[in-house]
């Protein structure tokens, strides 16, 4: 069962707020010390909520398959748009390229899409020694950074990204 609580001092809300999120004193804080709201578990007694943040319980192989399934959905998605920008603005290449392709995917701004790209390059191209950006570095950063972002994790990922985008992304792009 699952219930929602506050971060600070553990208080469980009603679990009508719970289920729903619809009341009218709900505000996504607590009312008594007014620290943030979370998922919490409840012990197999259903007494109190577990102390510990909830994770996402999938069997190591469901998490592998999970992690596979998006790289390579991802993948997919950010090589057709590459397809698709590099078709209409042929005058592009290299970083300018890759950051147009950011810019439309992600909805970001020019300068965010600059800082996605300066990140990619200081992550996978400068260790262990410097080496020119590829169009399979930036999609791997971006992979990482998304799903790192979007799922409930914080240990990092099972499996090898990297092997999954080189295998979507040829080497020359």
């Amino acid at each position: 069962m699952r219930l929602v609580r506050c971060t600070h001092c553990l208080r469980p809300l009603p679990k009508a707020v719970a289920i729903d999120g619809q009341s009218p004193k709900w505000a996504g804080r607590c009312d008594s010390c007014g620290g943030p709201f979370e998922l919490a578990r409840v012990d197999l007694a259903g007494n109190s909520p577990v102390s510990k943040r909830t994770r996402l319980g999938l069997p190591w192989a469901a998490r592998v398959v999970a992690e596979k399934w998006y790289t390579w959905r991802t993948s997919r998605e950010m090589l057709k748009w590459y397809q698709r920008v590099s078709g209409e603005e042929p005058q592009l290449s290299g970083a300018a390229l890759y950051q147009e392709v950011i810019v439309r995917r992600s909805g970001l701004d020019v300068a965010a899409a600059r800082g996605v790209l300066q990140r990619a390059r200081q992550g996978l191209c400068e260790w262990p020694g410097p080496r020119k950006l590829r169009f399979r570095d930036v999609v791997h950063y971006v992979v990482m950074n998304e799903y790192m972002r979007s799922h409930l994790t914080d240990l990092g990922t099972y499996t090898d990204m990297r092997r999954v985008v080189a295998s979507i992304i040829p080497y020359h792009l």
